[in-house]
């Protein structure tokens, strides 16, 4: 088990989940 790949894992699905976040907002403000 390679510690520093698990940890690169969880950065990376950190930094989609904020794009999808910061996506849905845009697509929030555009609706409005």
């Amino acid at each position: 088990m390679q510690w520093s790949r698990l940890k690169l894992q969880l950065q990376w699905s950190r930094q989609r989940i904020a794009n999808l976040i910061s996506l849905k907002m845009q697509w929030n403000r555009l609706k409005l």
